[in-house]
């Protein structure tokens, strides 16, 4: 097995040399870490379970609005929590956004940017609404 897949060559900057040579290359070892194919097409699906299952939700929410134990779950948290659940686990779907050395990163930066976003505003939402809900019951 040859280890040249995980060698970047990268051409020397103008002007600076590589012991003594102008323009040579240098070759950096480098381990990418990147996800499997397999394991982002896991997350992938985990996410569209929950979506389905938080919209389902949502839907089975005020197709029974009118039932005593929905009125009695106050239908506004539980809307909340749906959507908190469904803008929390969208972070998964930013966790597999990553570039290879030789790509553009602006895509993968923006990514990373949106993880704690998306999963703290959905946990704000879920955790605000079960906090709200549970200091009107003991009020």
């Amino acid at each position: 097995m040859s280890n040249s897949r995980n060698l970047q060559c990268t051409t020397c900057p103008a002007g600076s040399t590589t012991e003594g040579e102008i323009g040579s290359t240098y070759c950096v070892q480098m381990e990418l870490n990147l996800l499997s194919p397999g394991i982002l097409v896991m997350g992938y699906v985990f996410v569209a379970l929950s979506w389905c299952f938080s919209l389902g939700y949502f839907v089975w929410i005020y197709r029974n609005k009118e039932h005593p134990v929905v009125s009695m779950g106050q239908i506004e948290f539980l809307t909340l929590f749906c959507l908190g659940t469904f803008i929390s686990s969208s972070s998964i779907i930013a966790l597999g956004g990553e570039a290879l050395v030789s790509e553009d990163n602006t895509m993968a930066s923006r990514s990373c940017q949106a993880i704690p976003f998306l999963y703290s505003c959905g946990w704000v939402l879920m955790y605000s609404s079960l906090t709200a809900k549970s200091y009107r019951l003991f009020k």
